[in-house]
């Protein structure tokens, strides 16, 4: 594939593989030091006795006391009576709380310890020297809490991240990065667990460690933020998604989230780190000062070959010919002659659906698949796709600033000269509209021909026994099959399919045929379009998106990311942006953009400065 940047241009290709795939397309501190008090308080008490049915403390046994901000212990200070407010006794404590993580402390009960579980309250003492915040401030009184009984068992914080993108390229994973997102828009991702209680989604917080915007207001560093999140936790997992009322600072901050089961265990402190940067026009892919998406043309017509076949033994062997020179007929309606899927002009059947022809019709039915696949591809991206030219580029550009063109463009034809599945120009960011139409004789020129070109395809498969292409075309191949259009019962097959209405075995090989070759190709349509908006840039985040690390990702090549040793798309199913396409694996429906370049396409998430 070819990757552009403005100066200079460089070039990525796409090499022709295999059949299955195809080229390239703080801490404590003594004295509880402070002059002020912490914003950091006391959220929960939970006593864990012998059992979940024990009720009556005993010397021995321990509370877990949960705080809404990290905290720190004052070396040695022992936690007793003289440090809470509590109807009843601690009893005569002997040993230091322990810190069980950044946001619990256990307290060991003494003897004649002495309260009620489900009714006697607790809180801190004003003047209690042994809690602090990470700031040094020693924590104060609030509102008090029920001491409550427990399972003995925390949940868990299983996963967290942003736009559900996983931890192999979330910065979690050994290639590193921290994600970068805009100041709203995104979502936080999480799962979790507990081994023997239900969750109680009503306790899940979500703090930050730098101030927020909600609802124009603003939130200090610790606040709870999850009422101003959208979307409500599910028992096992929650996606709450980011208002545009909630907005996060630019720069680098922390997201920190805990839980607690139906019996009062909160789970241990998550954290993630992120970087927050402004939607600017210069990172977004999508700017909407002039265009309110972006619009791809899907050029058809170019005419630079004579594509044919024949055969020499009953079309056991398919024998492919080209030569370089104009024709008056379009390559890509060539390459579709060689398939099957059309037939010459003189054969085609009149008047299938109105004035159209079998060829018109078929040729329809195909287009309308590869429209279909390319929007289940870009599902919730502002970007549409159209076979029907909104007008010229302009004149003598290869590409222009974003806002300064209507649309970009890019031909579905028939040969590469190099022998390349995809070729197209790489534009970061997608700071511009592109012309992958080009070729050396087109005005301007460009180096190599630019597009997506079937007949790669079909050289490498066509004669490979038993593959999925046979399997799929051989029933239409010219000189092996009946091409559409050349069966008298092609005019009735080619209605129902237009009716969506069922027929005979031949009419549900040709509705397979347009749908797997579809399909296909606009697989290799997203990934092409995909380097021309900015797809993938190479590094990690948040200066790129992962393209171009063998290392971590290995396969990658520059401008690309191969995640077929990851697991996240199985066997059978692979990457849009690998370095190679296989025709079998992008029928699977799992076959898309991995949820990194999701995020890069819907705006929630951006890499660059």
């Amino acid at each position: 594939m070819e990757r552009k940047k403005p100066l200079p241009r460089a070039l990525i290709a796409c090499f022709l593989g295999t059949l299955v795939g195809l080229g390239s397309c703080g801490g404590g501190g003594g004295g509880g030091g402070g002059s002020s008090t912490s914003s950091v308080h006391l959220t929960k008490a939970v006593f864990q006795g012998s059992s979940v049915s024990d009720t009556d403390p005993s010397p021995g046994e321990t509370l877990l006391l949960y705080f809404d901000g990290d905290i720190t212990l004052v070396s040695g200070a022992i936690l007793d009576d003289n440090d809470v407010q509590l109807s009843g006794s601690l009893g005569q404590i002997t040993s230091a709380p322990t810190m069980v993580d950044a946001r619990t402390i256990q307290v060991t009960l003494g003897s004649g310890v002495n309260f009620t579980v489900g009714s006697s309250t607790l809180d801190l003492a004003s003047g209690q020297d042994v809690l602090q915040d990470g700031n040094g401030l020693l924590l104060a009184p609030d509102n008090g809490v029920t001491i409550t009984n427990s399972d003995g068992d925390r949940p868990s914080i299983d996963s967290m991240t942003l736009n559900d993108i996983p931890s192999l390229l979330n910065g979690e994973g050994a290639a590193g990065g921290t994600l970068q997102v805009p100041p709203s828009g995104f979502s936080l991702d999480l799962t979790y667990s507990d081994p023997s209680s239900a969750i109680d989604t009503s306790s899940l917080v979500i703090t930050s460690s730098v101030a927020v915007t909600a609802s124009g207001n603003n939130k200090a560093a610790g606040t709870n933020l999850i009422s101003f999140f959208s979307g409500s936790p599910g028992s096992g997992s929650a996606s709450l998604s980011v208002p545009s009322s909630l907005v996060f600072p630019t720069g680098s901050q922390t997201l920190t989230v805990t839980i607690a089961d139906a019996t009062g265990n909160f789970s241990s402190p998550r954290s993630f780190n992120l970087t927050v940067h402004d939607l600017t026009d210069p990172l977004r892919p999508f700017e909407t000062s002039q265009n309110s998406q972006q619009l791809w043309f899907i050029e058809t017509g170019r005419d630079l070959d004579s594509l044919g076949s024949s055969t020499t033994n009953g079309g056991t062997t398919i024998d492919l010919s080209a030569s370089t020179g104009a024709n008056g007929t379009s390559d890509f309606v060539e390459e579709l002659r060689v398939l099957g899927i059309l037939t010459t002009d003189a054969l085609a059947i009149p008047n299938v659906s109105g004035s159209k022809n079998s060829n018109e019709v078929s040729l329809d039915l195909l287009k309308t698949q590869i429209l279909e696949q390319l929007a289940v591809l870009y599902q919730g991206v502002s970007i549409s796709f159209t076979f029907t030219d909104p007008g010229g580029f302009p004149s003598g550009s290869a590409s222009v600033l974003y806002a300064n063109a209507t649309h970009s463009r890019i031909s579905l034809t028939g040969r590469s000269l190099s022998g390349v599945l995809g070729l197209a120009f790489f534009d970061p960011n997608n700071a511009h509209q592109e012309d992958d139409t080009l070729h050396p004789g087109s005005t301007p020129p460009s180096t190599q021909r630019l597009g997506v070109f079937l007949r790669t395809l079909t050289s490498s498969a066509i004669n490979v026994s038993g593959s999925t292409f046979r399997l799929t075309f051989d029933s239409f191949i010219d000189h092996r099959g009946t091409p559409i259009g050349e069966d008298s019962g092609d005019k009735t097959r080619l209605q129902n399919l237009l009716a969506k209405t069922t027929g005979d075995s031949r009419q549900s090989a040709m509705d397979l045929a347009y749908r797997r070759l579809g399909r296909f190709l606009a697989v290799v349509l997203a990934h092409e379009c995909g380097h021309s908006m900015g797809l993938v840039q190479d590094g990690a985040q948040p200066t790129g998106l992962y393209g171009g690390d063998s290392v971590n990702f290995p396969g990658s090549s520059t401008g690309h990311i191969s995640l077929a040793s990851s697991g996240l798309f199985g066997a059978s199913a692979q990457e849009v942006m690998e370095p190679s396409l296989s025709f079998t694996k992008s029928l699977d429906s799992g076959t898309a953009f991995n949820d990194l370049l999701k995020a890069y396409l819907k705006e929630t998430c951006l890499y660059g400065n």
